[in-house]
């Protein structure tokens, strides 16, 4: 997941480049139908929340709000990846400052933990943690580059 759709392709280009070597096959003419979990798109607003930071059960329609998608982003792909939980979640969130208003405030909105002046590092981190599963004292692993 990555909003920069350029990023996204990218990391398709080169899983498809990685599959083919591990697969021993040397044409692209040759290889299957590869099926990559990747979408462009803004992962903090987009997709299901389940639980916030506080622990608090969250029942919020896949949209919560968000009326608008950009056309870079994959609507449907974002709605898929993003709706469900994961035993695994793996990220390297931007560490910067959010300067556009309505931006800071749709985060604000939706993420306890962006309060006062906050790095992009905080609602991910948040987000990485709702969308680890767990269940029956369990927990999913969450791991953050920092």
């Amino acid at each position: 997941m990555d909003i920069n759709p350029f990023a996204t392709a990218i990391a398709r280009f080169r899983l498809l480049v990685a599959a083919l070597k591990v697969c021993g096959i040397g044409r692209l003419a040759d290889a299957p139908d590869f099926r990559f979990e990747l979408a462009a798109g803004d992962s903090l607003l987009h997709g299901k929340r389940f639980m916030d930071i506080r622990g608090v059960q969250l029942s919020l329609d896949p949209h919560d709000g968000v009326t608008h998608f950009f056309h870079t982003e994959d609507r449907n792909d974002l709605d898929r990846i993003l709706g469900r939980q994961y035993h695994a979640v793996v990220g390297n969130p931007p560490y910067i400052i959010v300067r556009d208003k309505a931006l800071n405030e749709a985060y604000r909105e939706r993420y306890a933990s962006c309060a006062g002046k906050y790095s992009l590092g905080v609602p991910f981190t948040e987000r990485f943690m709702d969308l680890a599963i767990s269940y029956n004292d369990q927990a999913g692993f969450v791991g953050i580059i920092t």
